[in-house]
């Protein structure tokens, strides 16, 4: 499809209280490390100071001219990246969480040439731990963080630009996984 990444140093204003708005949704905050509300003049400051920043870099992903969500990624070192993503939540429910990974993992791995990401998803967010599963991004440990000072139990989740790249993944073939898998919870 038509695939468009947008630097978060080059969004315009509405863009910016899209994304502030997105940050601060219920459903995907309360999975961040730093859940509380981010206040608007906090958010702009961010953005205005990631121009100044070598380590950490964010990007819209358009699909169709449609907002998909938000990708990250940070602590690059030796062409590898902790990386993190959340879906636009007007899209939640609609099979484009898939869109969003698959092209974030596309760009990573064929146009920035990364080797290998990794994330870290807290335990007890079941939906997104089976959503990595789905789309076979390994567990490859676990790490205790502290969210709001209480240890959390977090997983380590990545994939490797060798795994990605072998699959020869498609979004047409994990469009019909995802049908596939659905039809299969219906039946059991």
């Amino acid at each position: 499809g038509n695939i468009e990444l947008r630097n978060f140093c080059n969004i315009n204003r509405e863009e910016a209280l899209m994304v502030w708005e997105w940050r601060n949704h219920p459903a995907i905050r309360k999975w961040m490390y730093h859940s509380d509300i981010i206040p608007q003049e906090n958010h702009f400051l961010f953005l205005k100071n990631l121009s100044k920043k070598t380590d950490n870099f964010y990007w819209f992903i358009l699909e169709e001219g449609e907002y998909l969500g938000v990708i990250n990624f940070s602590n690059f070192e030796n062409h590898q990246s902790e990386w993190g993503f959340y879906l636009n939540p007007g899209l939640f429910g609609k099979g484009k969480s898939i869109h969003l990974i698959f092209n974030a993992l596309n760009f990573f791995f064929k146009k920035l040439e990364l080797t290998q990401v990794y994330g870290f998803v807290r335990s007890d967010n079941c939906i997104a731990l089976k959503f990595h599963d789905f789309m076979g991004i390994q567990k490859t440990g676990t790490q205790h963080i502290k969210v709001k000072g209480i240890n959390v139990l977090f997983e380590k989740r990545e994939m490797t630009r060798e795994r990605w790249l072998k699959g020869n993944y498609t979004l047409q073939y994990w469009k019909d996984a995802h049908a596939e898998y659905k039809a299969k919870r219906k039946r059991t």
